[in-house]
């Protein structure tokens, strides 16, 4: 059980580098067939599918759909299902094994930019539904979980120049339901992390300052304040991923980190932001 603990952990965070949120477009494929490192699709212009390589390197099957409304909004879908050959068998010594786990996830994002002369405002509204399958042949273990959850962002900003931004961010989350089937009652340490997660999900998270814009990445230098604290912020910005892990520790566990990493661990922080077209 512990190795499908920390199995569940890592697919967490792999789900939170689809869902993070971003305020760059992708511009519209040309149209017709689309193959390279990151994906193969297929765009018509307005709407896009595709699928990516690099989920079948982690053992799961993951695809998408794009639809430009037009240069300023769009709706993004990603469908990720994990199989449990890949894991297993690496955890087992490439050996059969009798357990087997498969997770699912569904993100549907619909992204919006405007610009006003110096002002813009970008913002981000996503549902997820994700969730977790544990089964065993030997002692007829079977544990199903099932969330849907909202997250959402506003990303206010004032052009000092061309490639400089004053910015305010705001983000908050949380789990609207939570559904769980277990027939085990050895199972119990995996509903009791559910039902955490559902508990204590909620959270808002402020962050502000300046950001400096390159070719294809932006710098950010500024400062971040949690207003509510929640469970979700584990799936915030990869920035964000160790000061999110200390401050989750100290408000949930009552650990005192007396070690801090400035501008990692800290309020203020320095970041930088990749353009990737995926």
């Amino acid at each position: 059980m512990k190795k499908v603990i920390v199995i569940l952990v890592v697919m967490l965070l792999g789900v939170s580098l689809f869902s993070f949120f971003s305020y760059h477009i992708v511009p519209p494929e040309e149209e017709g067939f689309q193959f390279n490192f990151l994906k193969i699709g297929y765009s018509s212009g307005e709407y896009e599918i595709f699928t990516s390589p690099l989920t079948l390197l982690s053992g799961a099957i993951g695809g998408g759909f794009r639809y430009h409304f037009n240069e300023k909004s769009v709706l993004n879908n990603y469908l990720i299902f994990q199989t449990p050959i890949f894991h297993f068998y690496i955890f087992n010594d490439f050996q059969p094994v009798d357990e087997n786990f498969y997770f699912y996830s569904l993100l549907s994002e619909y992204q919006r930019n405007d610009r006003i002369n110096k002002f813009s405002i970008n913002s981000n509204l996503q549902f997820i539904t994700a969730g977790f399958i544990f089964t065993s042949k030997n002692t007829q273990d079977f544990f199903h979980a099932n969330a849907i959850l909202g997250r959402g962002s506003v990303d206010l900003g004032y052009y000092l120049t061309e490639d400089r931004k004053l910015f305010f961010n705001a983000e908050t989350g949380s789990v609207f339901n939570l559904y769980i089937n277990n027939k085990n009652t050895d199972n119990d340490i995996l509903s009791s992390m559910f039902s955490f997660l559902q508990e204590d999900s909620f959270y808002v998270f402020l962050r502000g300052g300046l950001r400096f814009y390159y070719d294809n990445y932006n710098v950010e230098v500024g400062y971040r304040l949690p207003l509510i604290n929640g469970i979700l912020q584990l799936m915030s910005n990869p920035n964000d991923y160790l000061y999110h892990y200390y401050n989750y520790l100290e408000n949930f566990f009552d650990i005192d980190v007396i070690l801090r990493m400035p501008f990692l661990t800290t309020n203020y922080y320095i970041a930088v932001n990749y353009t990737i077209n995926f």
